[in-house]
């Protein structure tokens, strides 16, 4: 279908958007994470290469603060490594952040980290911006904070 000013819309492949665990839906195909598993807090923690090389599907712990984090594979591309990270305070409230490690540099990382208000060229980026404005009451970030524990590099930055 052409446009009024000529143009054509692009198409662009549809992603499929289910939830990658669920074994009961036989059009679920798991594109971009056939080799994740899920795993437990405790057999990641001290092995930073292992959960670059090989990222977790899921896995949780409970924060010093009593809140539950939740933490959830959503892409593992030639490029990054995306997560979406719960952190739900109660049964009755979560707020859902995602966490980003670059593999390779590139304009659409530098962009990603400089809105997220962070070094363009860091590897590890969230968007848990409310910890780091000016006027930010609280400056810690349990995902960063949950980075360290496992004994990654969160300064880790592209030559």
């Amino acid at each position: 279908m052409t446009k009024t000013d000529g143009s054509k819309p692009r198409r662009l492949q549809r992603i499929p958007r289910s939830d990658p665990e669920d074994r009961s839906n036989p059009d679920n195909r798991r594109t971009h994470i056939q080799n994740a598993r899920r795993t437990t807090w405790e057999k990641i923690v001290g092995r930073p290469s292992t959960f670059v090389q090989s990222p977790p599907l899921k896995f949780q712990f409970e924060d010093f603060q009593g809140d539950q984090i939740i933490v959830r594979l959503l892409k593992n591309s030639e490029d990054m490594i995306a997560w979406s990270v719960e952190i739900q305070r109660n049964e009755n409230f979560s707020r859902y952040y995602t966490l980003y490690y670059w593999k390779k540099s590139s304009i659409r990382q530098q962009y990603i980290n400089t809105q997220n208000l962070l070094n363009g060229n860091l590897r590890w980026a969230d968007n848990m911006t409310d910890t780091r404005h000016d006027y930010a009451i609280d400056d810690y970030n349990p995902i960063m904070d949950m980075l360290e524990e496992i004994g990654i590099d969160i300064g880790e930055t592209f030559n």
